[in-house]
């Protein structure tokens, strides 16, 4: 599964919106590496997203900027009604198309996980329009 494909895919239909949080990312990155951000405080990731990350997740074929470990990988959640408070892992392009059926309005947070050292940060929040 390619996320960036899988991304396009929603990201280029109209009216969809879509936060990308890279450059915030960057920032923060600058702000540990200056030491105004501890390890500790940006390698957090719960026990659950480290499961999911470790089951589900996607090779990113980047380095985690932090501990510098090929452990990185991308993991998807979706939100909205009808969907457990605490989000859905998604497990491929089927539960993509799935959500699209479903008619409402689902956020799909796309997340880069290093299983590694705990890093985790919300890459892009974006919208997913029914079919």
């Amino acid at each position: 599964m390619d996320l960036s494909r899988l991304s396009a895919q929603y990201h280029s239909r109209q009216g969809v919106s879509s936060v990308d949080n890279r450059l915030m990312r960057d920032m923060t990155l600058r702000q540990f590496r200056s030491g105004q951000q501890s390890r500790d405080e940006l390698c957090d990731a719960s026990a659950e997203l480290l499961r999911v990350a470790t089951h589900l997740g996607v090779a990113s074929n980047s380095a985690c900027p932090i501990c510098e470990q090929m452990d990185m990988v991308e993991v998807r959640f979706a939100f909205g009604e009808g969907l457990p408070p605490h989000g859905r892992a998604i497990e491929g392009e089927g539960d993509i198309v799935r959500l699209r059926d479903l008619k409402r309005a689902v956020e799909i947070y796309e997340v880069e996980v290093c299983t590694h050292c705990r890093w985790n940060y919300l890459l892009r929040k974006s919208a997913l329009l029914s079919s």
